[in-house]
This record gives C-alpha cells, sequence and structure tokens, in this order.
C-alpha cells in the first residue's frame, strides 16, 4: 500500500514531530549500534584471551613431553649404568669364588704339610735337598695364601664400593 502524502496537507508541526521521532529512533539506532561495538570489542578480547590460553596451554604440554623425554633419557642411563655394575659385579663374584676356591686348595695343602713332623719329613727324603724343596713349597703355599687372602679383601671392598 502506498501513502501519498501530499505538500499541502503536512503541517510544520507534523514535520517537527516527525523530525524528533526520527531524531529519537536515530539516537535509538546508534546506540544499539555502540552497544553492538561493545560486544564485538568484547568478543574479541576474549578471542584473544582464549586464544592466549590454547597458545599457553600448548606450550605447557610441548614443556611436560620434553620433560617425560628427559625423564626417559634418565632412566635409559641408569638402566645402563646398572647393567654395568651387574657385569663388574657377577665379575668379582667370579673372582672371589676363583679365590675361595684357590684358598681352600693352599689351606688344604698346608693341612696335609702339617700332619707331617718336620723330623718324619726329614726321615722320610731320600736327601736334604727334598727336605728344603717342602719347606719351600709351605712357604710358597703360605705366600699364596696370603695374596688370596688381600686380593679376598680388595675384591669385597671394591664390591662394597660398587654398590
Amino acid at each position: 500500500m502506498a501513502l501519498i502524502v501530499s505538500a499541502q496537507s503536512v503541517s510544520p508541526q507534523d514535520i517537527g514531530d516527525r523530525r524528533v521521532g526520527l531524531e529519537k529512533e536515530l539516537a535509538g539506532l546508534e546506540s544499539q549500534i555502540d552497544d553492538l561495538r561493545s560486544q564485538i570489542s568484547d568478543k574479541q578480547q576474549e578471542s584473544a584471551s582464549f586464544e592466549r590460553d590454547i597458545a599457553l596451554l600448548d606450550v605447557q604440554i610441548k614443556k611436560a613431553q620434553l620433560e617425560i623425554r628427559a625423564r626417559n633419557i634418565s632412566i635409559k642411563n641408569m638402566v645402563a649404568s646398572i647393567g654395568e655394575k651387574s657385569a663388574q659385579i657377577d665379575g668379582l663374584l667370579l673372582k672371589v669364588d676363583r679365590e675361595k676356591k684357590s684358598l681352600s686348595e693352599i689351606l688344604r695343602r698346608l693341612d696335609e704339610l702339617d700332619h707331617i713332623s718336620l723330623i718324619e719329613t726329614l726321615l722320610g727324603g731320600d736327601d736334604l735337598s727334598e727336605f728344603f724343596s717342602e719347606l719351600d713349597n709351605i712357604g710358597t703355599l703360605q705366600q699364596a695364601m696370603h695374596e688370596s687372602i688381600t686380593l679376598l679383601r680388595e675384591t669385597k671392598s671394591i664390591t662394597e664400593n660398587e654398590i
């Protein structure tokens, strides 16, 4: 429906009223526009805040991942170190076993020699050189026993330090 308004039927009062109405409507629209601009600004700041929060979380995640990698490397180093220590301890235990066997053989031989008196050794041998050879053997066995005990003590000390 079209309105036809003729210039003669509109009074200056109507024009003034119309103008006031339009200005009020314009002021209302401008107020709404300002409110929307404020909302847009708020939303943009929220967006920036969310983006900042997301970026912060991404950095924290990357940091945590690097810390995990660092701990994994430390664990691998510890496992390798434990393997090395275990191999060293196994070697030291084998050494202790060998020394114990050697020491038991030396003690067995010394016990045999202790059961033979000096006179039996002198009378039982064909000559005097055999007697001195037996004395020399006893000295050698005692020296070997002393060295074996010293080696066992050193091995024990090394093992305790390794552990």
